[in-house]
């Protein structure tokens, strides 16, 4: 067996130690310099809080959030004296005052919306041995089950002289581990309480007193077994480090310390990062073709095998069976890679058989002892379900390299847009059945504006007839679920009133979307930038909208083929449109080509109109062609030198034939469903 332990600690942003044998991952820690491990600091707090009803205090200990400290995890000494000799613990409003001090370590980190956990037990943990101050306890790990090995480290005990009132545990690491190591470890932990010692009397509460080492020292103390055989560290620092901490505690394995110089990187060869990859997923396949899936909750971590693929077996039984045996010791597998901890619950595939039951019972315990945390293997129930609880020593992985969605809040789901349309109008309905309201406003999706006002605009109209007050739907990019807002104008009020969020709903576009109503002011805002209008446009093509048939002195029905005067003059009014555009093209005004195309599309549908006063316009000067047209250009709603946004004349309106427009404009109904591009100024 090859048994390698890997430390990737090459970026500022993340440190990784894992744990390799024979080319699998056995154990991973990960440590985001964006997330402070607090578990095990020991800090000097304040009590800020005392709860009767939940028996425990909250302190300060110099951290965003209090810590919640129990009665169950208060040491004996900080009893009143009248309860140092009772076997019944005193109340905790007893024992602590407010603005009382106390010596806390952190047990359990901040998780979610729950504070640390604290106790005044402290322990200091070294490579061998658990120092615990404050107790004359000496004995060794339970996890130590060969009663030779056990007889021989009790005698080692009896020759350890640790100081009065201090007491230590001999954990697993210490196996096989002579008096001299064993004592070279313990005196490593004294020196380091001393100094907390001096720290309590010099710093002032809150202060953080000791500080758990970082997660290279700590994954070398709690990882390293005799049977590694190498330790890689691509970066010198670290490097310089790891070999430090060896020297102090363990100078025997100092040489199986090397740092790693090779090009590729570290955890690419040993093809890991596929591996890593994987514990990060919900679904785990099986080699069988079963596979697991594992989720984690607020209450408890559910965990579901299922068959899936598996079809080798003869019959249902045996099938469940293989499975089963199988997904055991995976399940072990990736709750010391995840880290996750509490009550844990497993629906293993039913069973009928009561050897296959005991036998898979076996299987998951047997994989569970080779786990640091504490665990307790229940039955299977008559249900196919196994409980068990683990302890939880770190903060589960994924908690400081991923986020929650914003969109789903963690859920993995979002509404559809139907449902969030409705939820939407229902809100709107709310806010004008209250009454004095003159004007309601709903900022939404892009997606759930346009189904509003498609498939429900009959029933926004009805709400606007019946309450007489203006309903508007605005479109808003980057919207999450809980940020659509419907605001209420009232008429007393002059600004809108939010609307607070019942429910959760989606969004997408920074486009706002008018109702018929407010067409006419459509032109205040600012040109929107379309596709279409960012596509260039070559200055020499000439593109003419097509004409009315009319008939001309030459009887000609197009205006191409005229032979007439006229013609001639409006081909020149097409070359000064064409400088026209040039010149816009060149100003610093936010008129783009295609709108100017636009302006000349609707001053060549006035000349073929056949009006007099537009044949007239023919025989003028270029010169005053020219100031007429720069006149008409620029009174078609685009913005002055000023800023300011002029109305478009009343030819302009008449001339445009976007049938939607002209629909709204008469308050008939529109030919077709709305969509962004007919709200466009220009469209």
């Amino acid at each position: 067996m090859v048994k390698k332990m890997l430390i990737n600690s090459s970026h500022v942003e993340e440190c990784r130690v894992a744990v390799v044998v024979d080319g699998t991952l056995d154990a991973l820690d990960v440590q985001v310099n964006t997330r402070e491990a607090t578990l095990g600091n020991i800090y000097k707090g304040v009590i800020s809080r005392i709860e009767p009803s939940l028996q425990a205090v909250f302190v300060d200990y110099g951290n965003s959030r209090n810590g919640f400290l129990s009665i169950n995890d208060v040491h004996s000494s900080y009893f009143p004296e009248s309860f140092e000799t009772a076997r019944k613990k005193p109340r905790i409003q007893d024992v602590f005052k407010k603005d009382d001090h106390v010596i806390v370590q952190v047990i359990k980190e901040e998780r979610h919306n729950k504070g640390a956990g604290l106790t005044t037990n402290i322990s200091l943990a070294g490579r061998y041995l658990v120092l615990m101050p404050g107790t004359d306890l000496c004995g060794v790990s339970r996890k130590i089950e060969d009663d030779s090995e056990r007889k021989k480290l009790k005698d080692i005990l009896k020759q350890l002289t640790p100081p009065e009132n201090m007491g230590f545990i001999i954990r697993t690491a210490g196996m096989g581990r002579t008096k001299t190591e064993l004592s070279r470890d313990l005196n490593y932990l004294l020196k380091l309480w001393n100094t907390i010692e001096k720290n309590v009397v010099n710093l002032s509460a809150p202060a953080m007193l000791y500080k758990e080492p970082d997660l290279v020292v700590r994954s070398i103390r709690e990882h390293f077994e005799s049977d590694i055989n190498e330790i890689l560290v691509d970066d010198k620092e670290v490097y310089k480090r790891a070999r430090e901490f060896f020297r102090q505690v363990m100078p025997k394995y100092e040489s199986l310390v090397k740092l790693y110089q090779e090009k590729r990187p570290l955890f690419n060869k040993y093809q890991l990062e596929e591996q890593i990859e994987l514990v990060y997923q919900r679904k785990i396949k099986l080699k069988s073709g079963g596979y697991i899936l594992i989720e984690p909750t607020e209450a408890m971590v559910t965990i579901d095998v299922n068959s899936g693929s598996a079809t080798k077996e003869k019959g249902i039984e045996d099938t469940a069976y293989c499975v089963n045996m199988e997904a055991g010791p995976e399940i072990a597998r990736q709750l010391r890679l995840r880290d996750l901890g509490g009550i844990i619950v497993i629906d293993f595939i039913d069973m009928n058989s009561k050897k296959h039951l005991q036998d898979v019972e076996k299987q998951v315990k047997n994989a569970l002892k080779t786990d640091r945390a504490k665990t307790k293997v229940l039955r299977i129930s008559s249900l196919g379900v196994l409980e068990l609880s683990r302890q939880r020593i770190k903060s589960s992985l994924g908690e400081g390299e991923y986020h929650e969605c914003p969109l789903c809040s963690g859920r993995g789901r979002v509404r559809s847009t139907e449902t969030t349309a409705l939820s939407v109008f229902r809100r709107i309905k709310s806010a004008l059945v209250k009454g004095d309201v003159v004007h309601v406003r709903a900022t939404a999706p892009p997606k759930v504006s346009e189904y509003l006002l498609n498939n429900m605009r009959s029933q926004l109209a009805e709400l606007e007839s019946i309450f007489g007050a203006r309903v508007t739907i605005l479109a808003k990019h980057a919207v999450f679920d809980n940020e659509i807002v419907v605001e209420a104008l009232k008429e007393q009020d002059s600004d809108f009133l939010a609307l607070e969020s019942p429910l959760s709903l989606s969004s997408e576009l920074d486009i706002e979307l008018p109702l018929p109503s407010e067409v006419p002011e459509i032109a205040d805002k600012e040109p929107i930038k379309t596709e279409k209008q960012e596509k260039p446009i070559k200055p020499q093509r000439k593109r003419r909208r097509g004409k009315r048939k009319t008939t001309g002195a030459s009887g000609s029905e197009d205006g191409e083929d005229r032979s007439d005067p006229a013609d001639s003059g409006s081909e020149g009014l097409i070359d000064s449109m064409d400088d026209q555009a040039r010149t816009l093209l060149d100003s610093p005004q936010n008129e783009t080509p295609e709108n100017f195309r636009e302006d000349v599309n609707q001053y060549d549908d006035h000349h073929d109109t056949g009006d007099p006063s537009q044949d007239n316009r023919n025989d003028m000067s270029s010169e005053t062609t020219n100031e007429n047209l720069a006149e008409l250009s620029h009174s078609d709603a685009h913005p002055n030198k000023s800023g300011q946004v002029t109305e478009p004349s009343q030819a302009n309106t008449e001339a445009d034939e976007n049938p939607f427009r002209q629909a709204l404009l008469k308050n008939e109904v529109p030919p077709k469903k709305a969509t962004l591009q007919d709200f466009l100024p220009f469209s």
